[in-house]
Order: C-alpha cells, then sequence, then structure tokens
C-alpha cells in the first residue's frame, strides 16, 4: 500500500520494432520517471525498473544481472541503491533522501552485444538518422558479412528534496554516465511553452551532432514532439508543449577501437522530467463522441495518488480507474471538482474489487453517497461503467472501461503488483482505459426512461456488442432523492 511514503517510480520502456522495418527487441528505450520529483526530507523512496513500449508504462521487468550502477549522486556524495524485489513488470529498489536540495538518480545497465547483417545495420542508422555513422559505413572497405554492435543504456532522473537554496545548482551535478545529459537551467521551473536547455557530454566533454529526441506521457509508441541535435557546444534549447511527465533521450553511435570484439558502440541516454502546466486536451463539441485523449492528464502521479488514498485507504487498480473517469470526465463536461452541477452514477457489482472505483470517482470529482451526487447502481461486471451529469447543461459524458483493461486487472496478482498497476493506470493514455462518449443528456440511452430505447444508445454500444444499461428514470430531470427511490440500482 501507498500511505504516509511518497514513491519514486523510474521506469525503463523498452521500444519493439522502433528501427521500423527492423523489429530489434533488443534495442530499448529506457527511462527512469520519478512518480515526483519532489518529496520531503527524509522521505521513503521507492524505485522501479521498467521496460515497456509506450512512455512511461511497463511491461517486461528488467533483471538485476543486468543493472551496472544503480545510485544516487548528492554533492559530491554518492549512495548506491540496493535492488531489493523483482516484480512482474519491474525491478524496485529503495532508498530515503535525507538532505534538502537537488538528488540525482542514475541507472546505467551493463553493455550487450547484437549483429545483424550490413543491409539491416545501413538501414538502422538511417532511422535514427546516426549521418557520421552512416557515412563511415557507406565509406569502409568491409565486406557484407554480419556487424556487431554493442550497446549501452544510460538513465536519470532528478529528485527535489525539501527546499533547496536558491543558488543550488545540484540538479547539474554530473553522474559521469559516458553519455550524460546535463540540464543548464533549473527543470523545476520548466514549463509549458517554455524551454528546456541541456548540454550532452560524451566521456566528460560538451559533444556537437548528438541526436536528440524529447516527448511526454500520453502518447503512442517511440512517437516524439521534437528531434533535433547539440550544437557547437554539446547545448540544446528543447521548446516544451503541453505540460506532464517528458524525456530527452540522447543517442550517439561510433566505431569502436580495434582490439575491441565489436566493430560498433552506440549509447544511448535519457532525462526525465515534470513539465510545469495543463496537458493538452482537444476540444469538444456539444452532441459529439468523445475524441479519445492522448494526453495522460498529470504531471505529478503523487497529487493522484494522495487524493485517492485519501478516500480509498490504498492504492488499488479500480481506485485508480474509477479516478481516471472522473477526471477525464470533468474536462470534457467543462467542470471543476466539487462542481454542485454534477452527478456521478457507477454501475458495479456489489463487491470488491469493482467498487472500489467509486472512491476513484469521489476523489477525481468530490461527488460523494453523503450528499447524493454519487450514485451507485447495481450492475454485471460486464456491463460496468460510469455516466456523468452536468444537469444544468443537461450533457452526460460516459466512460465505459475497455475488456483489454478489465482483464488485465482481474489477472492481477499480489497486492505490489496490484499497486504497481494502479499506479500504471494513472500514467496511461485516455484511449487505453476506456471509451467516453458525451451526449445529450435527454437523448442519452444511459438516461433514457424505461422502455425506452434512443438512437444514441445504440452509438453507445460498448466493446464486444454489450448494449449500454439504462437507469431506469431521466435521473438529470427529478430530484436525486427520488433517484434513489426510483430504482436506480438495478438487478434485472
Amino acid at each position: 500500500m501507498i500511505k504516509q511514503r511518497l514513491d519514486l517510480i523510474c521506469v525503463a520502456a523498452a521500444a519493439a520494432g522502433f528501427f521500423g522495418i527492423i523489429a530489434r527487441a533488443d534495442a530499448h528505450d529506457t527511462w527512469l520517471v520519478a512518480e515526483t520529483q519532489s518529496v520531503a526530507s527524509g522521505e521513503s523512496v521507492r524505485v522501479s525498473l521498467r521496460t515497456g513500449e509506450v512512455f512511461p508504462i511497463s511491461d517486461v521487468a528488467t533483471t538485476p544481472d543486468r543493472v551496472a550502477e544503480f545510485d544516487v549522486l548528492f554533492g559530491h556524495r554518492r549512495s548506491a541503491i540496493g535492488v531489493v524485489e523483482l516484480t512482474e513488470n519491474s525491478l524496485r529498489a529503495n532508498s530515503t533522501l535525507a538532505d534538502d536540495g537537488f538528488h540525482v538518480v542514475g541507472c546505467s545497465l551493463r553493455p550487450r552485444l547484437i549483429t545483424m547483417n550490413s543491409k539491416d545495420f545501413e538501414r538502422y542508422l538511417e532511422s535514427e538518422e546516426a549521418r557520421n555513422a552512416l557515412s563511415t559505413l557507406r565509406e569502409s572497405s568491409a565486406d557484407e558479412g554480419p556487424i556487431t554492435e554493442q550497446y549501452t543504456k544510460l538513465t536519470k532522473t532528478i529528485v527535489r528534496v525539501g527546499q533547496p537554496d536558491a543558488a543550488d545548482r545540484g540538479y547539474a551535478a554530473r553522474l559521469g554516465q559516458r553519455l550524460e545529459i546535463i540540464p543548464l537551467t533549473n527543470p523545476f521551473e520548466w514549463r509549458s511553452g517554455g524551454v528546456a536547455r541541456v548540454q550532452v557530454l560524451l566521456d566528460g566533454h560538451p559533444w556537437a551532432g548528438v541526436v536528440l529526441s524529447a516527448g511526454h506521457e500520453g502518447w503512442g509508441r517511440h512517437e516524439y514532439v521534437y528531434r533535433g541535435r547539440t550544437n557547437a557546444d554539446g547545448e540544446a534549447s528543447i521548446p516544451l508543449g503541453a505540460g506532464g511527465l517528458w524525456f530527452i533521450k540522447a543517442y550517439h553511435m561510433r566505431e569502436a577501437g580495434p582490439l575491441s570484439d565489436h566493430a560498433w558502440e552506440s549509447l544511448w541516454s535519457s532525462l526525465t522530467f515534470a513539465v510545469q502546466g495543463d496537458a493538452a486536451r482537444p476540444a469538444l463539441a456539444p452532441k459529439e463522441k468523445a475524441t479519445p485523449a492522448r494526453e495522460a492528464p498529470s504531471a505529478d502521479l503523487t497529487a493522484d495518488v494522495r487524493a485517492i488514498t485519501a478516500v480509498h485507504g490504498e492504492l488499488s487498480p479500480y481506485a485508480a480507474l474509477g479516478f481516471r473517469m472522473g477526471k477525464r470526465a470533468l474536462a470534457d463536461l467543462g467542470m471543476s471538482p466539487g462542481d454542485q452541477r454534477l452527478m456521478a452514477v457507477y454501475r458495479t457489482p456489489f463487491s470488491m474489487p469493482y467498487s472500489a472505483a467509486a472512491d476513484g470517482i469521489q476523489a477525481a470529482t468530490r461527488t460523494t453517497i453523503g450528499r447524493l451526487s454519487l450514485l451507485i447502481a447495481k450492475a454485471d461486471a460486464t456491463e460496468l461503467h460510469a455516466d456523468f451529469l452536468n444537469q444544468e447543461e443537461r450533457v452526460t459524458v460516459q466512460c465505459r472501461p475497455r475488456s483489454a483493461l478489465l482483464n488485465m486487472i482481474d489477472r492481477v496478482g499480489s497486492a505490489p503488483a496490484a499497486e504497481e498497476l494502479a499506479v500504471r493506470i494513472l500514467g496511461m493514455a485516455d484511449d487505453d482505459l476506456f471509451i467516453v462518449t458525451r451526449e445529450n443528456a435527454v437523448r442519452s440511452g444511459a438516461l433514457a426512461p424505461d422502455g425506452e430505447k434512443s438512437e444514441s444508445a445504440d452509438a453507445a454500444v460498448a466493446e464486444g456488442g454489450r448494449e449500454t444499461r439504462k437507469i431506469r428514470r431521466p435521473i438529470r430531470m427529478m430530484g436525486l432523492s427520488e433517484a434513489l427511490s426510483a430504482g436506480c440500482d438495478t438487478d434485472e
């Protein structure tokens, strides 16, 4: 359980097939992602190293034997982080950050070798825009036999502890990674609409021409919002768009020395950070089917975790799902938490773990059973969904979880794995979590009187052909106390 504790989630996401036509399962991007970039002095910190296909979701655990260094740098003091647990999807460790200031957390994996034929290697260099390496390859007199490359992955993130002094530049401390991204300005002051200024060091020296990519949570596989190179001083200025969790990736390929057992060497480095500001979300017209959001909702998941655990007592997958449904509905309805015009109806089996989503909805929207603004209606697990109503505007947003997600939740085993999945859910894109529809409340199938069926209800049929269940009365048209006595918790 996550209680009285701020956790640092470090994520390594694997990119299967990111070479386009070359699907190299071992060619992984790597990310260290902090669930929160700021903690109080002395807080217990949990660190997870993850691998996956979509930033920052983890699918496969990195085994401990692959870790060369996993440590924290504060000033001139370096402390090792010990690996304590290998879960289904991540490698976890614990540490305590006791001193106020900026702590640089880094993880370096051991080098690995890969061999491919020369044509595939050339296409690989083209896809990564490794111009110098590509030129060298084409000028070489080597035959077209197999080519061996050694690749090394290096990651870092920065955690602020307490309130650092204004003159503290600990965020720019060098871990000494062979390829390292150094912030030139305070990353905790990077905001949406601003610029992230960084310098890339190769073996400790500023390096020109390093390929840089940048992206943020909520996007698809290996999608970037920026692509460029370092200048003559090894520096780059990266424009920051939407708020949320971001990463910068640096890549450098070069020939290996004559005594090496490989012909080429590649270095992959990343820096993750949170950009302050709202995540972008597409506008939504009335009576229009909602466009799935590509943005994950929060720059700092710790605030979400706190909100959920304050209501539910722990972090669970269904509570996280309810929270995300509530957040999405608020955004689409243009409402804020606690808005008196909002009512939520959650259809669920009257049993755990399904009912936990009601607590997540309450945490996100501040609707409550006591104020009769949150209703719980009985339904089968296959009918699970939530309706959110703006009673004044007569508009409803329905969030119906995707079958694949519910199956994933049902398969989760231990409590740590369930908690880890809940964190994943908080960071996933909306369209990976649920199907969203927005309609006029009068015509909505979710609000139609019993026995009626509207065209819009047909349009809201969920995955697998399941028909949308209907509340027996048009709740928006009556008092909430009346709605409770009107048989909302149907048991057909």
